[in-house]
């Protein structure tokens, strides 16, 4: 066509369904950006997640070009059902979120509960009814997003006039960056009740002891970084255990205990 009609086309005067759906994809795309963008701001470890989930995602790609299949072929049944699942209702999305939830602590059940099937659908709902009713969301929430909602210096929502459904969809990605921590959890809830000690954050892998026999130090595992931890006889003092984690739901609050004493991980 002339150049008059291509000026027309991308002005909007004339564009067809094709260039709507490709406005509307620019605008999503951008939208997306901007909210990730928000989220990795000063967070070097949510960075280094970002770029881990997009080299696999880049490594998926060049695996499937070379077989000469598409990427969704790789994909496994049950990514594909979850992929599948409509991520995009959020009930009242439309309400904002308001004064009264500023503070992530102050969340009801109702709330958290959409919250966690809407980023994470193949968690069981009765599973979740029963961690609701023993008050299980609050470690549920802090250990999946990171966000404290436990204990002292609560996190707050950043914008409390945004819309339910634009919150939801941050914390989306926000969960996402954070390697979906509650995807395949079900095995860890049983009768209401959180195995925290498979399921948790530091996992404790060892001690060290001296020629007699005692315990120098205790070595744990943070799963979540995929590092080591050691408390070691500076800080232990002399203590012989046995020794637990407490809190194993929350880095900013997780600790090693004894039962005489505890000790700080984070």
């Amino acid at each position: 066509g002339s150049p008059s009609s291509h000026a027309a086309s991308a002005d909007g005067a004339d564009a067809g369904p094709g260039s709507k759906l490709q406005a509307q994809w620019r605008a999503k795309n951008a939208k997306q950006i901007k909210l990730i963008s928000e989220r990795v701001n000063n967070n070097l470890e949510l960075q280094s997640l970002v770029m881990d989930v997009i080299d696999d995602y880049e490594k998926a790609g060049q695996s499937a070009n070379r077989r000469g299949l598409s990427l969704v072929d790789t994909v496994t049944p049950k990514q594909k059902t979850k992929a599948e699942v409509d991520h995009s209702v959020v009930h009242d999305g439309d309400k904002k979120v308001g004064r009264a939830r500023a503070v992530y602590s102050k969340w009801s059940t109702k709330w958290l509960m959409e919250l966690f099937l809407y980023c994470e659908p193949t968690l069981d709902q009765h599973a979740l009814e029963l961690l609701g009713h023993r008050d299980r969301f609050p470690e549920l929430f802090e250990f999946a997003w990171g966000l404290k909602v436990t204990g002292d210096g609560n996190d707050k929502v950043g914008n409390p006039d945004q819309t339910k459904r634009d919150l939801f969809c941050s914390l989306k990605a926000l969960y996402d960056m954070n390697q979906c921590r509650l995807a395949d959890f079900g095995r860890f809830i049983v009768d209401g009740v959180i195995d925290w000690k498979a399921a948790g954050i530091f996992q404790i892998v060892g001690t060290e002891t001296s020629e007699s026999g005692g315990v120098t130090s205790v070595v744990l595992k943070n799963r979540i970084l995929q590092k080591t931890v050691t408390i070691g006889s500076e800080h232990l003092g002399g203590d012989q255990g046995p020794f637990d984690i407490a809190a194993n739901w929350s880095e900013s609050s997780a600790a090693l205990l004894s039962p005489t004493d505890s000790w700080k991980l984070s």
